[in-house]
């Protein structure tokens, strides 16, 4: 449980960082 809530937050993170990249 903890691993995929982990994940999960890993990834939105990611996708935010991306969405602050693309113009």
């Amino acid at each position: 449980m903890l691993g995929q809530m982990r994940l999960k937050d890993m990834v939105i993170i990611l996708l935010g960082v991306r969405l602050n990249l693309n113009p």
